[in-house]
C-alpha cells in the first residue's frame, strides 16, 4: 500500500512554496498521508469502544487505525 506522500512537507527556510516559481527543495517529509489519515480516525475508534477495553487494546486499535487509513487512500486513489 502506499503512503500518498507527505502530509506535511517542511520546505527549505528560504523558500515559500505559495511564491517562490522556482522547484522547492523538501528539508523534511513530516509524516505521511497514510499516519495522518490513522491519527484522524483514532479518537472514533476509540470512543466506540465505550470503556470495553481489552488487554490489548493499543495493538487492535491501531491496526484498525490503519486498516481504515488503507481504505480511505484506496479510495482516494480510485477517484483520481
Amino acid at each position: 500500500m502506499k503512503n500518498s506522500g507527505s502530509a506535511f512537507p517542511i520546505f527549505g527556510s528560504t523558500c515559500n512554496p505559495y511564491t517562490d516559481t522556482e522547484s522547492l527543495e523538501c528539508t523534511d517529509n513530516g509524516m505521511t498521508l497514510r499516519d495522518w489519515f490513522a491519527g484522524q480516525v483514532l479518537p472514533s475508534i476509540y470512543q466506540s469502544a465505550n470503556g470495553a477495553l481489552p488487554p490489548d487494546w493499543m495493538d487492535d486499535m491501531a491496526m484498525e487505525a490503519y486498516r481504515i487509513a488503507d481504505a480511505m487512500l484506496a479510495a482516494r486513489e480510485s477517484k483520481q
